[in-house]
């Protein structure tokens, strides 16, 4: 060592910065083994408004990157997208649409689906859960008629002289919530 001071002073400094690169990597969570990666698909409507108004009430579509889950949670999810997208679709006018969820093919409800699932967990590189969202949305209900009345009679005319201007509302306009 006398020979190369040079090289042990390297080897000072070197060793506890080592150690700690150690430390941090062995602290570093493991992948969670029972997390599900999923991919939604939402297919479309045919309503642009509609799509969209899908996929910003889906937790499935939001949560899919930032928070996986497992087989459980998935399916929790599902369930939960059902009356999320059901509202999505009264509030664009769909009152009488309706929505399928399929997870690997087997719709949403399936008994023994969470079994279906749990093995598909333990699989690692293996393509994300195919989460299928289909909407049939229904005739758009319309809106038949509007009509404007004051609370009191007094006030009839300031309404009738409101209502004389457009608001936005008129006949036959897709009756959204």
């Amino acid at each position: 060592d006398s020979c190369c001071p040079t090289v042990h002073l390297i080897k000072r400094l070197l060793l506890p910065f080592l150690l700690l690169a150690n430390l941090a990597v062995a602290q570093e969570p493991a992948p969670d083994p029972e997390t599900l990666p999923y991919r939604v698909e939402i297919a479309p409507t045919g309503d642009g408004r509609l799509d969209a108004a899908l996929r910003a009430v889906s937790q499935l579509v939001a949560l899919q990157d930032p928070a996986p889950t497992t087989p459980a949670g998935v399916i929790a999810r599902a369930e939960g997208d059902r009356e999320r997208l059901q509202r999505a679709l009264q509030s664009e006018g769909y009152w009488a649409g309706t929505s399928r969820i399929a997870l690997a093919g087997t719709p949403l409800g399936t008994p023994g689906l969470l079994e279906q699932l749990e093995p598909l967990a333990t699989r690692r590189g293996a393509e994300p859960l195919a989460v299928k969202v289909e909407v049939e949305k229904g005739d758009p209900y319309r809106i038949a008629g509007l009509t404007l009345r004051a609370t009191t009679p007094a006030g009839q005319a300031a309404v009738d002289q409101a209502a004389a201007r457009p608001f936005g509302l008129a006949p036959g306009d897709p009756a959204r919530a």
